[in-house]
């Protein structure tokens, strides 16, 4: 494993959420000052924030894995930030709105079971947009044209251009 892919791993994860809670302070409603004011929604916020920077990220990274042969199973990361942004847009953020958005006289208890309930909601929704849309289109067709050439045809003569994608004959008087 490259340690140093580990270590930009680390750093750049580390920038991002600096980077996301200072977008989030400068861009905060003036009735959401101050940290103890609906924490955890912030900490929600910045979590949504630097997933969907690090899904932009991944992809330098996986180029750079492959390049130089660092070692990272990089499947397994696709995989890994796919469940998380499943995980991020079906459950937390919407429960995290519906609790947000619940009325502050009712107690909290009420307005957890009354976000849980909108939350079985959006998760059914989910999940019948999952399931629909696997059976119609599980596979892509994706129309290409392959383009063959013999390399043993080639005249002895003959030069391929590794500047340019042209092949030009070797003149000789």
């Amino acid at each position: 494993m490259d340690a140093w892919l580990v270590i930009l791993i680390v750093i750049f994860g580390v920038l991002v959420v600096v980077v996301n809670t200072y977008l989030m302070i400068v861009y905060i409603h003036p009735d959401d000052k101050g940290l103890g004011s609906a924490l955890p929604y912030k900490i929600l916020v910045v979590l949504g924030m630097s997933l969907s920077f690090a899904l932009v990220l991944m992809l330098p990274l996986d180029v750079s894995n492959a390049r130089h042969d660092g070692g990272l199973n990089m499947k397994d990361f696709w995989l890994a930030m796919y469940v998380l942004v499943f995980v991020m847009v079906v459950f937390l953020l919407p429960f995290g709105i519906f609790l947000y958005e619940s009325d502050p006289d009712r107690s909290l208890p009420a307005r957890v079971c009354g976000a849980f309930l909108y939350e079985l909601i959006v998760v059914a929704v989910a999940l019948a947009f999952l399931f629909i849309s696997y059976a119609f289109c599980d596979t892509a067709h994706i129309p290409f044209v392959a383009i063959k050439k013999d390399v043993g045809a080639l005249e002895t003569g003959s030069v391929l251009s590794s500047n340019s994608l042209s092949l030009r004959e070797n003149k000789t008087m």
